[in-house]
């Protein structure tokens, strides 16, 4: 099975994400933000686009169970009875990225990036590689012990104002307007008693304090927007975002009234979301910022904690992030190479030699001219004398391109040139 890339995984949840505003509005919010979906296994939280994929699914299939399991760590349970995935159950992918070393061919940890002060896209010998793993709901799950929802310790309001406090941005009290001066650095909000709910009030103040974050003092984003602009109703998805997670983050679940009181907004995000599906994972990426600058301040995470995370969300650009299928095909091409041509041929001067790595030209005989053309996207190999073509073979998949590749030596390919155009086998 073609397992699709990274902008196909986050093209799906920005549809779907548009198609959730459009059938209900903000109302998609309400079944989902008063839980932090988790891998089940390992109670480690998700992150990123996965946050906003799985609470789509679960809104979809309504999935009340915060938790998510592989079908390995299903069979693997080590609790008192054993788990059986109920019979019909559809999964759904999330996305994990890690670091590789294209020189020494093996992924290396965050750490060690952090440490050494590792830049994608600036150090060729480094790429960012996504994975895909089928996850399912624990409520897909028989034999799971029942979800508990944890009982909060100390009240919202508190939490709040902690967080105010820590950031020194004043919650000013009065007006009918709620809104965050970036010239005062001040957050406005009508008083307590104009609110319908605490709910509302918290939600509210959410949302306003992840805009504070964008200060030039904090994570320095660009507030100087014109109302009704489209970076405009960008900031507005991050900050909507960041009251998401929050929400999620502190237990509660945003009311009706709240949600249709940004009604306005909507019309805005569908637009750009349908012209760029890919605003959808660069807004997520600063909400999460914003809500782990957030969460230092109320004193959910630690400074080193928060330094850790933000290793895990730069910004790459696309040359830096390399498919793993690809990685073995590199791989494989470069045993290949040092059978038939230079030993000292290494990933690094392909990347350098070959500015798109999808095709890779391979000189094998200087003299007679003779070269041979590596084609990863759809697994080909031919062998050219110059413009003529010698030879072709087309592999049916990755796994047998890479097969053939790391074993191959010259009398193969002389074969191919031999047979002429052989495709399938």
């Amino acid at each position: 099975m073609t397992m699709m890339t990274s902008k196909e995984f986050r093209t799906q949840i920005a549809n779907a994400f548009v198609e959730a505003l459009e059938k209900e509005g903000l109302q998609w919010k309400q079944g989902w933000t008063n839980l932090s979906v988790c891998n089940g296994a390992t109670n480690k939280a998700y992150r990123g686009i996965n946050v906003i994929h799985l609470w789509l699914t679960a809104l979809r299939n309504k999935f009340k169970d915060p938790r998510w399991f592989t079908f390995n760590q299903i069979q693997n349970w080590k609790g008192e009875e054993k788990l059986h995935l109920k019979k019909g159950s559809k999964g759904t992918y999330v996305e994990y990225w890690f670091p590789y070393d294209k020189v020494n061919r093996k992924a290396v940890t965050w750490e060690f990036i952090r440490q050494n002060g590792i830049k994608f896209g600036i150090d060729d010998n480094y790429a960012l590689c996504s994975k895909y793993y089928t996850v399912f709901n624990g409520e897909q799950i028989e034999g799971l012990p029942k979800y508990e929802k944890p009982s909060v310790g100390f009240s919202m309001d508190e939490r709040i104002e902690t967080i105010s406090n820590s950031m020194s941005v004043p919650i000013v009290y009065g007006g009918n307007e709620a809104y965050y001066s970036p010239a005062t650095d001040k957050i406005h909000i009508p008083n307590i008693e104009q609110f319908h709910s605490a709910e509302d009030l918290y939600s509210t103040t959410l949302h306003e304090l992840g805009h504070s974050t964008g200060h030039p003092s904090r994570l320095n984003r660009n507030l100087a927007n014109m109302f009704g602009s489209e970076d405009y109703a960008y900031e507005e998805l991050i900050a909507e975002i960041t009251s998401c997670f929050m929400s999620a983050e502190l237990g509660y679940v945003e009311t009706a009234e709240h949600l249709e009181s940004h009604q306005a907004y909507i019309n805005s995000w569908i637009s750009i979301l349908k012209k760029d599906p890919e605003v959808l994972a660069k807004a997520v990426k600063q909400a999460e910022r914003a809500s782990d600058y957030l969460c230092v301040a109320a004193g959910l995470m630690t400074k080193e904690e928060f330094d850790k995370n933000q290793d895990r969300v730069m910004e790459v650009n696309d040359k830096s992030v390399v498919d793993p299928e690809k990685l073995n095909l590199y791989s494989a091409l470069l045993d290949c190479i040092k059978n038939n041509a230079d030993p000292g041929v290494t990933l690094e001067k392909l990347s350098k030699e070959n500015s798109d790595m999808s095709r890779i030209n391979v000189l094998l005989d200087d003299a007679e001219g003779i070269q041979a053309n590596f084609y990863m996207d759809d697994f080909r190999l031919v062998i050219k004398k110059g413009e003529e073509l010698l030879g072709e073979r087309v592999f049916p998949n990755a796994d047998d391109f890479a097969e053939f590749l790391k074993s191959a030596k010259q009398e193969d390919l002389e074969r191919i040139k031999e047979a002429g155009k052989v495709a399938m086998f």
